[in-house]
């Protein structure tokens, strides 16, 4: 399965009882998707499947239609006798229009207007022996992208430098502020270029090195920014002096510096028309996405909603953005949404169905790539690899469907050696245990990553950002240079190679060998396991190969 990093689904598993894998191919589309309930699951980055079966194996690529495609498997028992796994299209959605009045309330279907423009194409193919194994999958996978020019080896830092250290910096948050009982808006700065200084040295005291700094909230109000039709620099955390002053500060160090910008959400609407550039629901009404009450597990519809931006404005978008960033200087980019989301407009007369979005999320990354920026990217889907440098955000695992047995690092297999990779910030994660944070980067092959902010985590609070609720950089700069140091002394030898195997020994134990013949075994177990005659303690890692 695409699940996330990919998963597998053992056959026959008895787990009949519970619901069939169903996953949409680059996650939900926000014109479509309209439940208030949120069901939490990672999304599927690659237009990929297959099945394995002794000495044999078939893998599916979907060369088109993957914008609309969905992959479905199940398991013998509920139908049928067989386990089996396949693909199918969306060709027209549909949704339901609700009419009220006196008390009384009907609903009508209504259709998208035409179908997708796209043909369906699915390419089959059969391996055998050696290469009849998730392993051969991801190897033909990768061939058959650079072979197509769909995957070019965009690392450009030395095989001998230490491994990337992924660093967010939040630059400030617009939030409400009472003057004299009279409310208003204003911008908290959260850290500002000259405190971004000192966050830096001081992790260079702390040997951590190849630092790629992605600072978000830094233009055009905050990181709730208006869109990018212009770029302006904001005042509260130096103004473009201060963004002039850093980066002669950073010339010459160590230091990449991505700054952030969303594009397909528009989350200030202050210069933004909903009615004429919001994407449209096949209900006729902007396609507005609400806060996520995490108490609640829903949207909060009492809160000031995001909207989609039609995808007709993104190309002319990039260019103004393109434009203004041009005279600051800069020579990376972080993509907040551009490689992560991808959304339909169902207005009317008008239609962009999922598949004319894709082609223009390209172009858009296209249009970047060739100005010559280095492009970081948030969540990573298969059509933005032949643009990017860096992914972050990366699903380290599976969506954890009842289904599924096994979570598998197919998507690092592709990718590694080709783009630099991290997951999700360690300060914001799920992880109890740090030990397991590093264990999860060694088995995956990849680098470390964190969210900071140089005034403490109050700040956000009462605000729609406390989903940062634990940035304060002093209280995890220690952590950070340990967790670093650790992680990079195992992987700093196998940079930029790939990953050619994987596979599971036991429960909680598992083997990652790298193409120079470096192979690192992980026990996420509480106690120690013994591995071909090694003995590996609880929570703990074993290194063996030597590169080649």
């Amino acid at each position: 399965m695409p699940d996330g990093s990919g998963a597998l689904i053992y056959f026959n598993n008895g787990k009949s009882n519970y619901p069939p894998y169903r996953q949409e191919i680059y996650g939900t589309d926000l014109a479509v998707e309209h439940t208030d309930v949120l069901a939490w699951s990672e999304k599927a980055r690659m237009p990929v499947f297959g099945i394995i079966k002794k000495n044999g194996a078939v893998l599916g690529i979907i060369e088109k239609g993957a914008a609309v495609a969905i992959v479905n498997a199940d398991v013998s028992g509920r139908e049928n006798s067989y386990n089996y796994v396949y693909p199918s299209f969306y060709v027209i959605h549909k949704d339901d229009v609700v009419l009220q009045g006196e008390g009384q309330k009907r609903s009508f279907p209504r259709y998208q207007e035409s179908p997708v423009k796209t043909d369906f194409v699915v390419r089959y193919v059969f391996l055998s022996g050696d290469d009849a194994t998730y392993d051969g999958m991801a190897g033909y996978y990768r061939q058959y992208l650079m072979e197509n020019d769909m995957l070019r080896k965009n690392i450009t830092e030395k095989p001998d430098d230490n491994i990337p250290f992924y660093l967010q910096l939040v630059g400030s948050i617009p939030t409400r502020k009472h003057f004299a009982g009279v409310p208003y808006k204003a911008l908290e700065p959260l850290t500002a270029f000259e405190q971004t200084e000192i966050i830096l040295s001081e992790l260079e005291e702390a040997g951590v090195s190849n630092i790629k700094l992605k600072y978000s909230g830094w233009f055009n109000g905050g990181e709730h920014h208006k869109v990018p039709k212009s770029v302006s620099v904001d005042r509260v955390i130096g103004g473009k002096k201060g963004l002039t002053d850093f980066l002669n500060y950073i010339k010459g160090k160590d230091i990449s510096l991505y700054p952030d910008v969303a594009l397909l959400r528009v989350y200030n609407t202050s210069n933004f028309n909903e009615t004429r550039e919001a994407a449209r629901r096949l209900t006729a009404l902007p396609a507005a996405v609400y806060p996520v009450d995490l108490a609640l597990n829903r949207h909060d519809r009492n809160r000031d909603p995001s909207y989609v931006l039609s995808p007709r404005y993104v190309n002319d978008y990039v260019e103004k953005m393109l434009s203004g960033m041009e005279k600051l200087g800069f020579d990376g980019i972080s993509l907040r949404d551009l490689a992560d989301e991808l959304n339909s407009d169902f207005r009317r007369n008008n239609q962009i169905d999922r598949t004319v979005s894709e082609r223009i999320s390209v172009q858009a990354l296209d249009e970047i790539y060739r100005n010559g920026y280095n492009i970081m990217a948030r969540g990573g889907n298969a059509y933005a690899w032949r643009y990017v440098t860096d992914i972050t955000d990366l699903a380290l695992g599976n969506s954890r469907y009842k289904i599924e047995d096994e979570a598998i690092p197919f998507y690092q297999m592709v990718i590694r050696g080709f783009i630099e990779y991290t997951g999700t910030p360690y300060n914001l994660s799920t992880y109890t245990n740090y030990r397991h944070y590093v264990l999860k980067c060694l088995e995956y092959g990849s680098n470390v990553y964190f969210v900071w902010s140089y005034e403490p985590s109050n700040k956000v609070k009462d605000t729609d950002f406390d989903y940062l609720y634990s940035v304060y950089y002093k209280e995890w700069l220690d952590l950070a240079k340990q967790v670093y140091q650790q992680v990079n002394a195992v992987l700093k030898p196998v940079k930029g190679r790939k990953i050619i195997s994987h596979r599971k020994l036991m429960d909680g134990v598992f083997e990652t060998v790298y193409e120079n013949g470096v192979h690192v075994i992980v026990n996420y177990n509480r106690e120690a396991v013994v591995v071909d005659g090694v003995l590996i303690e609880a929570e703990d890692f074993y290194v063996g190969g030597g590169a080649g």
